[in-house]
């Protein structure tokens, strides 16, 4: 983003990238800035983990764009991921806080979380 020296605030703007990986508050038609980037965030971690794109069994994109604003929707993530090494577990947990509705994680929270999954890992 760019900075308005004149507003002394980034300049907003706006750009359709596709209904199913953007933040619901953004689907809401809001601009929310550094929210919906770590709502990205979580999407990423969520092909890492995962190989796969957010709603991949999804064929209908109108149809999930509308389960995710009606029903709050959130990719499906097996549990199994919880629990099968350290990394996996963590990045499990911080994903989910990356794609909460309320409170989430602002990208500081991330990068602590991913450095303290490094440092845990060391430790193993």
């Amino acid at each position: 983003m760019e900075w308005s020296a004149a507003n002394q605030t980034y300049c907003d703007f706006w750009t359709w990238y596709g209904g199913t990986l953007k933040a619901p508050e953004e689907l809401r038609g809001a601009f929310v800035g550094a929210p919906a980037d770590v709502w990205a965030m979580g999407n990423g971690i969520y092909g890492l983990l995962t190989g796969l794109y957010p709603y991949y069994n999804s064929t209908d994109q109108d149809a999930t764009v509308e389960d995710i604003l009606q029903q709050d929707r959130k990719p499906f993530v097996d549990d199994r991921y919880r629990n099968r090494s350290l990394v996996e577990g963590r990045l499990m947990e911080i994903m989910e806080q990356c794609w909460a509705l309320q409170d989430r994680v602002d990208i500081f929270g991330v990068v602590a979380h991913l450095c303290e999954t490094v440092r845990l890992l060391h430790q193993q």
